[in-house]
């Protein structure tokens, strides 16, 4: 039984992601709409939420989820504001899938997505070494590995 959280890095790449969504549409904003005082409450709102998502909403987010792989059970754990847990045992697994990025080892994009008969269980944000670690586990348990 081991228990995996998220990497950190992801947290550092949506927020540079969301940072350079928020100035793509402040520069969209101050360019199509010509009413200045419309113009400045759009910025500070889009500043305000994405500020707000950034630094408060995320890191609560990343720091509420976890992953326990047992040897023949995965329990993720998540929630902000609302708690979710959810469960798959490893031997109803059919297939899984893994999701990365360009760079993935860097930026902590990479994603394990397990299906079962009538549901799926998303493990985001994970480091490459335990998605890898992970995977080598459901392997070992009988699954077949992607």
């Amino acid at each position: 039984m081991k228990k995996y959280k998220p990497d950190r890095k992801g947290l550092v790449t949506l927020r540079i992601l969301i940072l350079a969504v928020t100035a793509g549409l402040i520069l969209a904003v101050n360019y199509f709409v010509p009413v200045r005082k419309v113009s400045l409450i759009a910025d500070i709102s889009l500043a305000a939420i994405s500020l707000g998502l950034m630094f408060i909403y995320l890191p609560m987010y990343f720091s509420s989820v976890s992953y326990l792989v047992t040897s023949n059970e995965i329990i993720r754990s998540s929630g902000v504001l609302v708690k979710f847990h959810q469960s798959i045992k490893l031997p109803l697994v059919q297939h899984s899938m893994v999701i990365t990025t360009p760079f993935s080892k860097f930026t902590g994009m990479n994603f394990l997505l397990f299906f079962a008969l009538g549901g799926q269980i998303n493990l985001m944000f994970l480091s490459y070494e335990d998605m890898m670690e992970i995977l080598r586990l459901f392997s070992e348990s009988g699954g077949s590995e992607w």
